[in-house]
């Protein structure tokens, strides 16, 4: 949302979206606003939120993703490897 008045547009606006990630038992969260949702950025998104969380003194034990099935294989076969588990 620009929060301009309707019909002010600037060259290059466009969709953003809000990729976070909550712990589930602090409720700590790790949030970027990014331009796509294509399966690079979403790993690179969980690659630095799971390091902010290493140095907070999180510790992640599993994933769980609003994504589609499909992107739960992509992010277990490129990102996670056999560390981690996605629910």
């Amino acid at each position: 949302m620009l929060g301009r008045g309707s019909g002010c547009f600037e060259e290059g606006a466009g969709d953003d979206y809000v990729h976070v990630c909550v712990d589930d038992f602090s409720r700590l969260a790790y949030v970027e606003v990014l331009s796509d949702v294509r399966a690079t950025t979403a790993i690179g998104f969980l690659r630095r939120a799971l390091e902010w969380f290493a140095a907070q003194g999180v510790r992640v034990e599993r994933v769980m993703t609003g994504a589609a099935q499909n992107e739960r294989r992509r992010y277990r076969r490129r990102s996670l490897g056999s560390s981690l588990s996605t629910v």
